[in-house]
């Protein structure tokens, strides 16, 4: 019998820690601002159009993710961060050591027909037999410990967070199951979104793959708060439309 309880307490104790190592590796707001803002600053400034890339940081990164970090981990990006903005508003995607980077691109299937591809399902997928950006991003070194799917504008309701739709981005998030922590991030609203309540079921449905939050230039939000009851709710803050 005093095995039996001591096996059990060794098993809850390894479960805590394992536990606490997982809600360790969580990133906070004012990491997820400062890295967002560190990339905005030295690389997506002189970009007016809608762009997304994905980031990664190694899990010594993760831990507190300050200036150093951030700067250590984007070092060679920034260096190139000419070639970055010339790649996104030329339509051409960037593959770097610790970024990703698009736009997005527009297909003309004829004179009267035009297919645009989002810059979040472009990070996503495989572009004429070319790799997908994600996967080589996060299969080569160094390992990360984290990462933030960024996008300018939030994904659209109609195609890129509506599950009935072949083109949707979510189903595409299990792309990030071997990092640890990830956070999915918008800067806008989309500003042809008028529907708030069809925006706000498309929120809940990256919410359950990945944590969403907002970044904008006052501060980082996360979108949904766990209640006393274990239920998200609303962060309300989270829709408005930039003036």
């Amino acid at each position: 019998m005093t095995s039996q309880v001591q096996k059990r307490s060794v098993v809850f104790v390894l479960f805590f820690l394992w536990a606490s190592v997982l809600t360790g590796t969580c990133l906070t707001p004012d990491q997820i601002k400062r890295a967002t803002d560190h990339i905005r600053n030295t690389i997506t400034k002189q970009i007016d159009q809608q762009y997304a890339y994905v980031v990664k940081f190694s899990e010594d990164q993760c831990k507190e993710l300050n200036g150093n970090d951030i700067d250590k981990a984007l070092k060679q990006d920034v260096e190139k961060a000419s070639e970055i903005r010339n790649n996104v508003t030329n339509s051409k995607i960037y593959i770097g050591t610790n970024l990703v980077m698009a736009s997005y691109k527009d297909i003309k299937k004829n004179r009267r027909n035009t297919i645009r591809r989002h810059a979040e399902r472009r990070l996503l997928t495989s572009e004429d037999s070319g790799p997908v950006p994600v996967s080589s991003l996060l299969d080569s070194k160094p390992e990360a410990g984290c990462a933030i799917f960024y996008t300018l504008y939030s994904p659209c309701t109609k195609a890129c967070a509506n599950l009935e739709v072949d083109y949707n981005i979510i189903d595409k998030f299990y792309l990030f199951e071997s990092v640890k922590d990830t956070s999915f991030v918008f800067g806008s609203v989309y500003f042809t979104e008028k529907k708030k309540e069809e925006v706000w079921l498309s929120f809940e449905r990256i919410n359950k793959k990945m944590p969403l939050y907002r970044c904008s230039n006052a501060n980082c939000m996360k979108c949904f708060e766990k209640q006393n009851n274990g239920l998200e709710a609303r962060n309300e803050n989270c829709f408005f439309y930039n003036t």
